[in-house]
């Protein structure tokens, strides 16, 4: 099951939505030892791959020096969610995180925000009509040039959460 402190993101699997950068920092920040789960909710429509995903996550997870035992919890969840459900997905939360790299409007951040949950999200794009440096600890799109650094940010920011 989850661990007691659960940082959710919810958003249909694909590289715009930046999950590749979400693993990468939590499987890095955090450990086996740690009391916190990565439950990533993707959205799924008539394109859904799970094998593709399952490779995804395998590819990004060769490239984190730590043995499978060492590893954070991360859970997904891959089926389909009634709009009318949603507010349950959101409860199961403690803080919402989405690392996108361009949104129009960006739904769940607005809808993470209004389920009280803390939002860490990226410092790009539509999400910003609603996101701001006194609501939400934010990672700039400069370090989207600069992974490394992104994923320190980033870090830095998972740690307001659970301190």
């Amino acid at each position: 099951g989850l661990k007691s402190f659960v940082f959710l993101s919810v958003f249909k699997w694909g590289y715009r939505k930046g999950y590749d950068i979400l693993l990468k920092a939590f499987m890095e920040e955090f450990s086996a030892e740690d009391d916190a789960s990565l439950l990533i909710v993707s959205r799924t429509d008539v394109n859904h791959e799970p094998d593709k995903i399952a490779r995804e996550f395998k590819g990004i997870r060769s490239g984190i020096a730590k043995d499978d035992a060492d590893l954070p919890h991360v859970a997904l969840f891959d089926k389909p969610v009634k709009e009318k459900d949603m507010p349950r997905i959101y409860a199961a939360g403690n803080a919402f995180v989405l690392i996108s790299r361009g949104e129009g409007f960006g739904l769940p951040y607005y809808e993470a925000g209004a389920s009280g949950l803390p939002v860490i999200g990226s410092n790009c794009s539509g999400q910003r009509e609603l996101l701001a440096e006194d609501n939400s600890c934010l990672v700039g799109i400069f370090y989207y040039l600069y992974n490394f650094q992104y994923i320190k940010i980033l870090n830095d920011c998972w740690m307001n959460f659970i301190i």
